[in-house]
C-alpha cells in the first residue's frame, strides 16, 4: 500500500497478492451496488474527529462505491462524491488505484495534517476481511480506531464552484376521462432550474437548488400501508443526502432512534420545491453546523377551470392553453395539468449544532420549524365536510410546527483507541 498527494488530489495504491489469482472474483455491477466480490476499501477521516470518515471502494473489476461513516460506525450509503479509480490484473493478484480530489474532503487549517486512515480488503472466495488496523469481531467503533496518517504538509483547501442549469421538456398523451380513452389529450410542459455547489472556506460547503428536478432518482418501492403510521422511505435525492448525517440524532445500540426530529422526505411531498439552500461543515475546531431551508409552493387551476367538473371540462376555454404562475415561476404547463386546489406554501427550516466538548463527549442542539406562508383557512368545519377531498384548500389541512432537541454522545475510553 502507498499513499501520495499533491495540491489537488490524494492518491492511494494497493497491491493485493493472491496465491490463487485465477480465483479472484471480479463481477461487474452498478455503482454503489457492487456485487459481493474481491474488493478494496479506503477509509479517510480527514478532520480527525474520530466520528466521521469517507469510504471509497473498488472491486477487482473496477466497480466504484462510496459512503459516509458518521457517529463512529453508522453508515450513509447515499453519500456520493466525484472521484476516479482503476484496477489491473497482475500475475499474482490484482491492484487498485484511487484518485480522490481534495475538494471532496474537509480538513483543518493546520500546516501539518494528521488524518485517520485504514484500508480494508475483502477476499470473496473465502469471505475473508482483512484490515490494516486492529478491529476485533463484534466490537463497536470503526472511525475512532483508524490509524494516524502523517506526513501531510502544506495542504490548502480546493475551492469548489459548480453551477448546473437544466431545461426539461415533457409531453404526455393521456385519456380524456376515466371512461373515455379516445381521443387522447396532449399535455406539454417545460421546467427550468439550477443547482449550485460551492465551498465556503475550509470546512463549510454550500448547496442550493431552484426548482429541482429529481427525475433521475430511483423510485421508491410500492408498499401498501394498512396501519395508521406513516411509512418511512430512505432519502435518495442528491440535494438532501449530502451532509444528511449531521441531522441524524444518536443511535442507541447502533439502531435508528425512534425519536426522529427531522425527516427530509416530507419536504416536497405535497407541493413542488420552489427553492432550497443548505450549509454544512465546520465553523470552528470541534464545532459543526448544519443549516437547511426549503420553500415549497404550487399553483392550482384557474378559477373557471377549477369551478367546472374536472372530467367534463377538458374542452373548456383556456384549459389547454399554457399557463404561467408566480407560485411556480419556473414551470410552464397547460392549465389542466395543475391540481384543482393549489397546495399551501410552506417554509421548512432545520438547524443543527454539534460541539465536541471533550475527546469522548459530543453535545448536539437541533431545531426544526415549518411555517405556513399561504393564507389561512377561511372555511368552517361544516363547509369543509361538504367539499370533496380534491377540492379542500391546502391551507385547511396544514399547520406550522416547531421543535427543539438536545442530544449527547459519550464514548467509553476502551472504544476510542485500539
Amino acid at each position: 500500500m502507498r499513499v501520495l498527494y499533491d495540491d489537488q488530489t490524494l492518491y492511494v495504491g494497493v497491491v493485493c497478492h493472491d496465491s490463487r489469482p485465477r480465483e479472484v472474483s471480479r463481477p461487474l455491477g452498478r455503482r454503489d451496488n457492487t456485487p459481493y466480490s474481491d474488493q478494496v476499501m479506503v477509509f479517510v477521516d480527514s478532520m480527525r474527529d474520530r466520528r466521521t470518515a469517507y469510504v471509497f471502494g473498488l472491486n477487482a473489476a473496477g466497480v466504484q462505491s462510496d459512503e459516509l461513516l458518521f457517529g463512529d460506525d453508522q453508515e450513509n450509503a447515499d453519500w456520493d462524491a466525484v472521484w476516479d479509480g482503476a484496477t489491473a490484473t497482475l500475475s499474482d493478484g490484482w491492484s487498485a488505484e484511487f484518485h480522490i480530489p481534495l475538494s471532496v474532503l474537509r480538513f483543518s487549517g493546520a500546516r501539518d495534517q494528521v488524518w485517520g486512515f485504514a484500508v480494508k480488503r475483502i477476499l470473496a472466495r473465502s469471505r475473508e476481511e482483512v484490515m490494516s488496523i486492529p478491529l476485533k469481531r463484534g466490537e463497536r467503533g470503526m472511525v475512532a480506531r483508524l490509524a494516524d496518517l502523517t506526513g501531510l504538509t502544506g495542504l490548502e483547501p480546493v475551492q469548489e464552484l459548480s453551477l448546473t442549469p437544466y431545461l426539461a421538456a415533457r409531453a404526455s398523451w393521456r385519456p380524456r376521462t376515466d371512461q373515455e380513452a379516445r381521443p387522447r389529450i396532449f399535455d406539454p410542459s417545460g421546467d427550468l432550474g439550477l443547482d449550485l455547489r460551492a465551498s465556503l472556506g475550509r470546512g463549510l460547503a454550500l448547496q442550493a437548488t431552484v426548482n429541482p428536478d429529481f427525475g433521475q432518482v430511483e423510485a421508491d418501492q410500492i408498499m401498501q400501508n394498512l396501519s395508521t403510521f406513516e411509512l418511512f422511505f430512505p432519502e435518495k435525492r442528491p440535494f438532501f443526502t449530502q451532509g444528511l448525517d449531521l441531522f441524524q440524532g444518536p443511535a442507541p445500540h447502533n439502531q435508528p432512534s425512534p425519536q426522529q426530529l427531522f425527516y427530509s422526505r416530507r419536504i416536497g411531498l405535497d407541493a413542488p420545491i420552489l427553492g432550497a439552500a443548505k450549509v454544512v461543515g465546520r465553523i470552528a475546531d470541534g464545532l459543526q453546523l448544519g443549516l437547511l431551508d426549503a420553500v415549497t409552493s404550487g399553483t392550482g387551476m384557474s378559477g373557471a377551470a377549477a369551478a367546472a367538473d374536472p372530467q367534463a371540462a377538458e374542452d373548456a376555454p383556456g384549459r389547454r392553453r399554457l399557463r404561467w404562475s408566480w407560485a411556480q415561476p419556473f414551470r410552464l404547463a397547460p392549465d389542466g395539468a395543475y391540481p384543482l386546489v393549489p397546495p399551501p406554501t410552506l417554509n421548512h427550516l432545520a438547524a443543527v449544532l454539534r460541539l465536541e466538548a471533550a475527546e469522548r463527549l459530543v453535545l448536539g442542539l437541533a431545531g426544526t420549524s415549518t411555517l405556513a406562508l399561504s393564507e389561512r383557512c377561511r372555511l368552517d368545519a361544516e363547509a369543509l365536510d361538504r367539499l370533496e377531498d380534491n377540492r379542500r384548500p391546502g391551507a385547511c389541512d396544514i399547520r406550522g410546527g416547531h421543535a427543539l432537541a438536545l442530544d449527547w454522545n459519550a464514548t467509553g475510553p476502551d472504544c476510542t483507541r485500539p
